[in-house]
């Protein structure tokens, strides 16, 4: 008895030890999984160092950030300091009472 106690001892410790080696090599696989589920459920990826150009729609009262490739990456509402008009929305105006 005996014996067999300290054998199956042994083995529950070496099981441990395998168990720990596959949860490390697993944690890293997991939190990217989780990383790339959330970009799918979202859509979408943050990219901190992306070139972007702001178009501010004033109609719409939204500003629109455009990537490199005319891709429409991120809008959101116009902040009360983007709301000033620039010379380019003043030209559409004809003069007439229109």
């Amino acid at each position: 008895l005996a014996e067999v106690s300290i054998t199956i001892n042994d083995v529950e410790l070496e099981k441990k030890e395998a168990m720990e080696s596959f949860k490390e090599r697993l944690k890293p696989l997991n939190e990217e999984k989780q990383e790339l589920l959330d970009h799918i459920k979202r859509g979408s990826e943050f990219v901190a160092n992306e070139e972007c150009a702001k178009f501010l729609y004033h109609k719409e009262k939204m500003a629109g950030f455009y990537n490199k490739l005319g891709e429409l990456v991120y809008s959101r509402p116009i902040m009360p300091q983007e709301m000033q008009k620039t010379i380019f929305s003043i030209n559409s105006k004809t003069g007439t009472d229109e």
